[in-house]
């Protein structure tokens, strides 16, 4: 009888350390889970500023242009 009860003690026991390990690795996942969405939120805003910057070097780079046509349109002008 003794040996069953031995033998049931150390199935729970076993029991108790895999629920603990899991245990542990669903709190790593959910750790693991939130850093994820951080560094998405990241990626996201970088991305944003990213496409940001890319319209004001297309809008300063097109004013440049526009000038420089100006420019030249000015100087023949007094050329002629």
């Amino acid at each position: 009888m003794s040996y069953k009860q031995g033998s049931l003690g150390r199935q729970f026991d076993s029991k108790d350390m895999i629920i603990s390990r899991l245990k542990e690795e669903l709190g790593e996942r959910r750790e693991s889970e939130e850093d994820l969405r951080e560094l998405s939120k990241q990626l996201k805003s970088l991305e944003q500023r990213y496409d940001q910057v890319v319209r004001e070097k297309q809008t300063a780079e097109k004013e440049r242009l526009g000038l420089e046509e100006n420019e030249r349109k000015r100087i023949m002008n007094y050329k002629q």
